[in-house]
């Protein structure tokens, strides 16, 4: 367990749905295949790495709700419900 926590940790940044994490996903199968495991593949959908686009639509729907500012807080609603859902995003 701890050679598969010391490889992982040594890639960086992994971003759902990023290259990155593709490596990763990548390193661990031929990892867990020479050490005899049979993997077997679980294809999902996912949205995009969350970190700065949540921090912002969070921030936006914060303000916007905290000051009044009902654009500002549909703009992060929009973004909440566009995020998880898949929908397109203008940004």
């Amino acid at each position: 367990m701890r050679r598969i926590w010391e490889g992982l940790v040594a890639f960086e940044h992994r971003g759902t749905g990023t290259a990155h994490e593709r490596e990763a996903a990548a390193w661990l199968r031929a990892f867990l295949e020479a050490e005899g495991y049979t993997v077997r593949l679980q294809r999902f959908r996912a949205p995009a790495s969350w970190g700065p686009e949540v921090l912002a639509i969070s921030l936006a729907l914060g303000l916007g709700s905290l000051l009044g500012w009902a654009p500002l807080a549909a703009l992060g609603f929009y973004g909440f419900w566009a995020y998880f859902s898949g929908w397109p995003r203008p940004w």
